[in-house]
């Protein structure tokens, strides 16, 4: 059977799965699920991204679980980190109108590293895609 083209990963033939995994989770799965806005608007948020991009937003997810880790924010703290949450805001950011630098960014610092999670974490829109409000991250490209 010949090979059929998926705009959102890379070729696969009908009887192969599409699975990236990367850490603990399956990424593909996440970016490619159907996505629905919350009023039932068939208007589904943009998850296109490359191969390659797709590795770089799975190793990012990781070193955020390793700095947290390290730092000791625990669930018996109160802190809860969801890999397939910070996944999903990733890509929505940097495929919705904040293209991110993201090989400048899991090479980063930890502070500048946490410090444009943080911003993604909080600003992001999960209905529409993007970022709200006007603070972009530091490794976002810069504006055309």
């Amino acid at each position: 059977m010949m090979p059929r083209h998926n705009r959102r990963l890379f070729p696969v033939k009908d009887d192969e799965p599409k699975k990236i995994n990367v850490g603990s989770f399956d990424l593909a799965a996440i970016l490619n699920a159907p996505r629905v806005a919350a009023n039932d608007d068939p208007k589904a948020i943009n998850f296109e991204m490359s191969f390659n991009d797709q590795v770089l937003v799975g190793r990012i997810v990781e070193r955020i679980a390793e700095i947290a880790k390290e730092r000791g924010f625990t669930a018996q703290q109160g802190y809860h980190f969801d890999a397939h949450m910070a996944a999903a805001d990733i890509a929505n950011v940097h495929c919705n109108g904040c293209a991110l630098r993201l090989l400048s960014w899991l090479m980063s610092d930890p502070v500048a590293f946490m410090a444009d999670y943080y911003i993604i974490h909080t600003r992001v829109n999960r209905v529409s895609g993007g970022l709200n409000g006007e603070e972009r991250p530091i490794f976002a490209e810069p504006k055309s």
